[in-house]
């Protein structure tokens, strides 16, 4: 019964997100997230990236899906049976764990990334080395961690 109820609930976000998007498109028009660009890319041998970009996103998305799916396959014996013996003390690690790596990235892994992107697609200024690592890895998470405790937004 739980499964058919959160299956339900699914297709009622998706189906509540879609709408919300098709209703926007029929009020204000076209909006794209970084404005216009008239920046072109010729056709060659770049665009035989775009495949091999592909397939390696579509790895990296189902590895991911993955651990997301099954936490204890990928984690560690001592890690494993903290998050089992003591689930409160090992989400209070895993706090201080993304508090830390948000100092140490001086708070780029806690927003959305927006202005990152916006200033690499229009300025070409890109992020530090270590933002696509510690975003890719910890970013998510620390977003969600942060809104979950109600804590307000540093940016």
């Amino acid at each position: 019964m739980a499964g058919s109820f959160d299956d339900r609930l699914a297709r009622s976000i998706i189906l509540a997100a879609f709408a919300s998007g098709i209703t926007l498109l029929l009020l204000r028009g076209y909006q794209p997230y970084f404005g216009f660009s008239r920046a072109t890319l010729p056709l060659g041998l770049i665009w035989m990236l775009v495949p091999l970009c592909a397939v390696i996103g579509g790895i990296a998305g189902g590895a991911f899906a993955q651990v997301l799916v099954t936490p204890a396959r990928f984690m560690p014996g001592p890690v494993n049976r903290l998050a089992k013996d003591h689930p409160i003390g090992f989400a209070l690690l895993c706090g201080f764990v993304l508090a830390g790596l948000g100092l140490i990235s001086h708070g780029q892994i806690f927003d959305a990334s927006y202005g990152e992107a916006h200033e690499a697609l229009t300025k070409a200024v890109l992020p530090p080395f270590d933002f696509a690592p510690l975003r890719g890895h910890f970013g998510i998470n620390a977003e969600r961690f942060r809104r979950g405790v109600g804590w307000p937004d540093p940016m």
